[in-house]
């Protein structure tokens, strides 16, 4: 077994306190398969007194993979922290842990939390100019460069003339690539703000009303909010979705070209903006259990029958589910529909019981929400809003892209 170790003082505090508490881990096999490979170079990386350091186990005689799972195990024991991978939780962790079980060797892998930026970052791949969701994507994505011209699979034919050959400059083509993903991946820390996007760390600040100059009849709101981090590089979408409902009609029956409205979302630095289409307009209340109500035809509005036995018969008449329903005048923003995609996950039912939901039609596929009870009651849960409307312009934003 071969170890080295190295120490770069220059990438100290880099991204701040927060990457202190990873420890950064890459493997080297001579194959995908847990079963039928070899591992052949463990890496880990890891911050301690404001310093980066990069530990490397190297299997160098093809027989050594348990005395490098055991180098990986001590170390480990002696550290607490994440694990820190890039795909790390569909490989090298899984991998990790069936050769920990072929030696018949204690595991201590599932003691650590993990962090996959791989599974982080799958969902926003199809949002930028990637060629593919690699680790070098994202890394060249960022500006990132590499002395290192080879990949995985490249590596395990020089691997193999290493064994025969034993020589130097190949083992250093292969710490090399080992070294400079762990690098790589302490330089693609910044991606993890994305993962905000999709989480409940956003703060509200403030709304403003705007327009957009193809609709300029139609008013839009734009809410403000901040995220804990910044993000390494700006996200934009504009992301047209039809409010259209079964019967064919859009909200106050608009004809908007296709029968769509722009939603937008811009994301710069720790800025969140998010423009929906607002209407001032009146909508319907619809009871739910139409057949304990009377229809008042010259007030338009339905009463309880606890309420509507007082009123004269040719004055009041059964409820249906079409006119079960009390007006409202206002201004309404749309509910965004429950929806999953790729690990992301709308669902307004999580916090809609909290709101008075309203409609331009009995059975249409969205439901409104009044802006005042929105932005002005104490207990909204106008965050979670917030987040879900995000969700769904980052789900309709990639599906626009693949």
């Amino acid at each position: 077994m071969l170890k080295k170790q190295y120490t770069y003082p220059d990438r100290s505090h880099r991204q701040g306190k927060e990457q202190e508490q990873y420890i950064y881990l890459d493997i080297e096999t001579t194959g995908l398969s847990r079963d039928r490979t070899i591992l052949y170079l463990i890496g880990c990386g890891y911050y301690e007194q404001h310093r980066l350091h990069i530990l490397q186990w190297f299997n160098d005689d093809g027989v050594s993979e348990e005395q490098i799972l055991q180098e990986l195990q001590d170390f480990l024991s002696s550290k607490n922290g994440i694990l820190f991978t890039f795909n790390g939780e569909g490989f090298d962790l899984p991998y990790l842990k069936r050769h920990y079980e072929l030696h018949a060797l204690p595991c201590c892998l599932d003691d650590y939390p993990s962090y996959d930026l791989y599974k982080t970052l799958k969902p926003f791949q199809p949002l930028f100019p990637l060629s593919h969701g690699r680790q070098k994507d994202w890394e060249k994505f960022l500006g990132v460069s590499r002395e290192d011209s080879f990949h995985g699979g490249q590596l395990i034919s020089i691997y193999k003339e290493y064994l025969r050959t034993k020589k130097e400059e190949l083992l250093s083509l292969l710490l090399l690539h080992n070294e400079e993903d762990i690098l790589g991946m302490t330089d693609l820390y910044p991606l993890t703000s994305y993962g905000q996007l999709l989480s409940e760390k956003l703060t509200f600040a403030r709304v403003s009303f705007a327009s957009l100059d193809e609709t300029p009849d139609q008013g839009y709101l734009t809410i403000h909010g901040c995220l804990p981090e910044k993000v390494p590089k700006s996200l934009c979408l504009r992301v047209p979705l039809s409010l259209q409902n079964e019967t064919g009609k859009t909200p106050s029956d608009v004809s908007l070209e296709q029968n769509v409205y722009p939603f937008q979302l811009h994301v710069e630095e720790a800025q969140v903006r998010l423009t929906l289409p607002v209407f001032d307009d009146m909508l319907y209340y619809f009871y739910p259990d139409y057949r304990n109500y009377f229809f008042l035809p010259k007030e338009d509005r339905a009463v309880h029958k606890s309420i509507g036995c007082y009123v004269d018969q040719q004055y009041r008449q059964k409820a249906t589910p079409q006119n079960c329903y009390i007006r409202k005048e206002g201004l309404f923003l749309p509910l965004p529909l429950k929806q999953k995609y790729k690990g992301i996950q709308v669902l307004p039912s999580a916090y809609q019981d909290r709101l008075t939901l309203y409609h331009f039609h009995h059975k249409e596929r969205y439901a409104y929400v009044d802006v005042r009870q929105l932005f002005e009651e104490e207990h909204s849960p106008l965050l979670l809003y917030f987040s879900d409307w995000i969700k769904t312009l980052l789900i309709e934003g990639c599906r626009q892209h693949t």
